[in-house]
């Protein structure tokens, strides 16, 4: 049977981004023919620069322009399924339908859902599928009456995958850029007097984090939504003063779990004393494999908390958690409602729940290779078995009777 033609549409256009890896790559390697958006549509410029200032005018415009390209491709090409992951900001919802009514089956994947509870009740409904990695939010997307699927969160092996070193580090390791939470978890155990190590921007001192940019990058939005130009200048101003995160997540970024003592408190010495302790090193992603190798251990902080339905702080899986048990590290995560449903605990991934057992699991890991290791191969083969894009396509396209 011939592959299939698949429109991916994703927030930024450019198919060596962080999405097009995972998506485009994937379906790619498997044979199928993949269509995008081309650059003069302006994705990338409604995604970097206004944010929740893109505005209506912007919405309706990406969304006609997109659905024009999506009709030209159909007609040339004749697509079996469009695939979308744009934010809700970005584009109107009824382009999902409306992408359904040219006889093309449309999924939204979408993967911030916690924090974007509109994409349940207003987008949700409008596609032939939904696409949803958390598993804590699926009653916002029954609620809603819509077509759904549960499929977490994969990594690509292409990208991903075990590194030969000479010798491993006695070392823990942890990627990923400061936050409050992550400085007073990390605190325990440089106060233990561990052997870790941070990589990520904002923990060497006098060097900023990526989420503060104060030199919003020069694009001229005109061409895509005309402002009057103190319209315009408002949002660079509003741009300038507040970080991408508190925009998009407000008041679920101080969502964090209770912790007994002083966890919480003295914050600006707890970074002081991190600040030795980061790593002034960008990584690439074949350094990212090679320290996850020669590392002794990896370390996960699932720090995306959020109240579900019941008033209780539930977090979720990241992608980062595939890739690094792909990678064939020893990990040692923040325990999610999801995660033994993914790996098998402590066999071939580990998990904790709060600062003590992170630093009594950390030290045991320390003195114990052997077990390590086997905690190596463990997540490797379970992320090659059942975390790949790859698999996760293969359940999508059953769900669709898509066949190939």
């Amino acid at each position: 049977m011939k592959p299939l033609n698949i429109y991916v549409c994703l927030i930024v256009e450019n198919e060596d981004s962080l999405w097009h890896r995972q998506f485009s790559w994937t379906l790619k390697k498997r044979g199928h023919a993949v269509f995008t958006p081309p650059n003069t549509i302006g994705i990338g410029e409604s995604w970097n620069v206004p944010f929740y200032n893109w505005g209506n005018t912007g919405r309706k415009k990406l969304s006609e322009d997109i659905l024009e390209d999506i009709t030209n491709q159909h007609k040339k090409n004749g697509l079996d399924l469009c695939l979308l992951y744009l934010f809700p900001f970005q584009f109107e919802a009824s382009l999902l339908k409306k992408i359904e009514n040219l006889g093309i089956p449309c999924v939204y994947f979408f993967c911030d859902n916690f924090y974007h509870p509109k994409v349940a009740k207003e987008y949700a409904p409008q596609a032939t599928l939904n696409w949803v990695p958390e598993y804590s939010v699926l009653d916002s997307f029954k609620e809603s009456n819509s077509n759904y699927i549960y499929l977490p969160m994969a990594a690509n092996p292409t990208l991903n995958f075990p590194t030969s070193v000479s010798e491993r580090r006695e070392n823990i390791a942890f990627v990923g850029y400061k936050r409050d939470y992550r400085v007073n978890l990390l605190y325990h155990l440089a106060k233990a007097k561990l052997p870790l190590e941070l990589y990520g921007s904002g923990w060497k001192k006098g060097l900023g984090s990526h989420l503060d940019n104060e030199n919003p990058p020069e694009i001229d939005l005109s061409k895509y939504m005309p402002m009057p130009p103190l319209e315009r200048f408002n949002v660079w101003l509003d741009f300038k003063k507040s970080a991408f995160r508190k925009r998009v997540l407000g008041e679920n970024t101080n969502i964090t779990p209770s912790y007994e003592n002083d966890f919480y408190e003295n914050q600006e010495q707890k970074e002081e004393f991190l600040n030795d302790l980061a790593v002034d090193k960008i990584l690439q992603w074949e350094d990212v494999n090679k320290l996850y190798a020669e590392s002794a251990i990896t370390l996960g902080i699932n720090d995306n908390f959020i109240k579900d339905g019941k008033g209780n702080i539930v977090n979720h899986p990241k992608m980062r958690d595939f890739e690094v048990a792909m990678s064939g590290a020893c990990y040692l995560t923040l325990e999610t409602p999801e995660s033994r449903n993914l790996f098998e605990a402590d066999k071939e991934v580990c998990f904790y729940n709060n600062p003590e057992e992170l630093v009594e699991k950390a030290k045991f890991l320390l003195k114990n290779e052997t077990f390590r290791n086997s905690v190596r191969i463990a997540a490797y083969e379970r992320a090659m078995r059942d975390h790949t894009w790859e698999e996760r396509f293969k359940k999508l396209f059953e769900r669709l009777n898509l066949k190939f």
